[in-house]
């Protein structure tokens, strides 16, 4: 995998886990933003 898709990877997981953690509250796009590779 390329640095870019390890990145994205990274923000996708934080991502899932802050909605997980705050299942409560509609996600927002920039917590779901996967960038462009």
């Amino acid at each position: 995998p390329t640095p870019c898709q390890l990145q994205a990877e990274q923000a996708f997981l934080r991502a899932v886990r802050s909605l997980v953690s705050n299942s409560s509250t509609p996600p927002t796009l920039s917590s779901v933003y996967i960038p462009q590779c």
